[in-house]
């Protein structure tokens, strides 16, 4: 698999970051115990801090609003993945176990506050582009998930 950045998303973040993680022969099942316990636990220690303080004056979370911004997404919109899962838990709404793989990438982007997603590669073809998403590709992309 290749992965591209678009000179779109290269001009309005000229030093934005990206990173890909690629695994193989990873077997994905029904998450472990002690995975479930923790992501619980971690759950309910962030709901804790949470009463205490607004996402507002997280720091991560500042910086994805602002990179939505400069990107051209309204972020209160569209909110980045890792702060919908903060807005989910800060209203004792806590993610449920899932899968492994889905488990593991709540896990980390509840843990360093960035949007994580997790894909399975045999069912990429071609080239991924990293990109601006747009109106017209959220609607379809909302609408093949639900299909």
């Amino acid at each position: 698999m290749k992965c591209v950045i678009s000179e779109q998303l290269k001009q309005r973040l000229p030093s934005g970051k990206f990173g890909v993680i690629r695994y193989y022969h990873i077997e994905v099942s029904d998450s472990p115990q002690m995975l479930r316990g923790r992501l619980e636990l971690f759950q309910e220690s962030l709901y804790i801090e949470l009463q205490e303080k607004s996402i507002a004056d997280i720091p991560e979370m500042v910086e994805w609003r602002r990179t939505f911004k400069q990107i051209g997404t309204d972020p209160s919109r569209y909110r980045p993945s890792s702060e919908s899962l903060y807005r989910r838990i800060q209203k004792k709404s806590f993610i449920p176990p899932i899968h492994s793989a889905a488990d593991i990438n709540n896990f980390f982007s509840l843990y360093y506050k960035i949007p994580l997603g997790i894909y399975d590669l045999d069912r990429i073809n071609g080239t991924v582009t990293l990109t601006i998403g747009t109106e017209k590709f959220h609607e379809q992309f909302l609408l093949s998930t639900r299909a």
